[in-house]
């Protein structure tokens, strides 16, 4: 196998099994992404298919059923499956668990008397042609998966999308431009996704927060740490790019207690465009505000948020003011005061002088004492 081959077709042979001999993937990327994984010899138990099979609930199955049903299951796009470790004669799904499922269903509403299904139907679905794979490949579902779903036919979540292509270059050491090209991910967005991945998996090694970042929290690196190079978080976390890990521990424990806050108080963020848009902006142009952020648990982002405003806007709105009494002025300067005085309104425009007059005095009365 070539280095840069993401699937050596050699290990894979056609065969002909039974739909009982083949189980659902309890280890299915579609479910997981950092939790333990089912070992080969409790994938047969019923309760682990059982709980497969609810899993698989929100993948709907009911548009490939009925055309199962109407024209037999025809395994054009052969399912892939892989003999279970220690156990005989018996497959788990690597490639194409929804169509298992389906099959799956049809078997049982058939034997429960909810359907009936003629007879070269059934057969179809009880017996057909898969792909058996032979290699050694651990992930080999990640792979064969990633490459289908990653590029057009399911998207994959980032955290997944990250995992498949550290695992095709630092296990199978393909260039990061072939793996990305691969699985349809450009070369940028795949670099940034793999740091994103190694700034996760380190995330997860802390003692005190690390059990509690589910791959929903990986945004917190893939959108708030890295969204370009040089980011003012990266550099805060102090990111070493050759050692693919953040120098700084110190650092990375405070941004986790911010995701997931501390002696019980509520988390300060909580979501990714809060660190990237506000905390950042924070670290360079306001140092003290962000000083004052780090060392006090009780203020919030938003809070951050709203003094950085405050310093931005208020220039700009005193400023508007000024503006607008440079315009009264020169428009009070104007006034006719010859047709004024003749007209029947001159008494509206003295009382109205008078006014401004007052609120004039009263301003500065405001603005020259201490």
């Amino acid at each position: 196998m070539n280095k840069n081959e993401v699937i050596n077709l050699k290990e894979f042979e056609e065969k002909t099994l039974n739909l009982d001999d083949i189980f659902l993937d309890p280890n299915n990327p579609r479910f997981y992404g950092r939790e333990k994984l089912i070992s080969d010899t409790r994938i047969i138990s019923d309760s682990i298919q059982k709980g497969c099979l609810e899993k698989m609930e929100i993948f709907s199955t009911d548009e490939l059923k009925e055309n199962i049903q109407r024209v037999g299951f025809l395994p054009i796009d052969k399912i892939v499956v892989r003999p279970i470790k220690n156990v005989e004669n018996k497959y788990v799904v690597v490639e194409g668990n929804r169509r298992i499922t389906a099959l799956k269903q049809l078997k049982m509403e058939h034997e429960r008397g909810e359907i009936e299904l003629p007879e070269g139907i059934l057969d179809s679905i009880l017996k057909f042609k898969v792909y058996v794979y032979t290699g050694k490949e651990p992930d080999i579902a990640w792979v064969i998966q990633g490459i289908r779903h990653i590029s057009g036919i399911k998207n994959w979540k980032p955290y997944q999308q990250a995992k498949l292509l550290t695992l095709l270059v630092k296990e199978r050491n393909i260039k990061i431009e072939d793996a990305g090209k691969a699985v349809g991910i450009g070369p940028t967005k795949s670099a940034r996704l793999m740091r994103s991945y190694y700034a996760y998996e380190q995330s997860t090694e802390d003692e005190e927060f690390g059990d509690q970042l589910s791959e929903d929290y990986f945004s917190f690196f893939q959108e708030a740490v890295f969204p370009s190079i040089g980011t003012p978080m990266q550099n805060w976390l102090e990111w070493d790019e050759k050692e693919k890990r953040f120098k700084n521990v110190q650092n990375l424990k405070k941004y986790l207690s911010w995701m997931f806050g501390i002696d019980g108080k509520l988390p300060r963020v909580n979501r990714a465009l809060e660190v990237r848009d506000v905390i950042a902006k924070a670290i360079v142009h306001y140092p003290t505000l962000f000083r004052k952020f780090e060392s006090s648990d009780d203020m919030s982002v938003s809070r951050l948020e709203h003094e950085i405003w405050s310093l931005e806007e208020e220039p700009k709105e005193l400023a508007a003011w000024f503006e607008t009494l440079k315009n009264l002025k020169a428009r009070v300067e104007d006034l006719p005061d010859a047709k004024i005085k003749t007209s029947q309104d001159h008494k509206k425009f003295t009382s109205m002088l008078e006014e401004l007059k007052k609120i004039i005095e009263a301003h500065l009365s405001m603005l020259e004492n201490p």
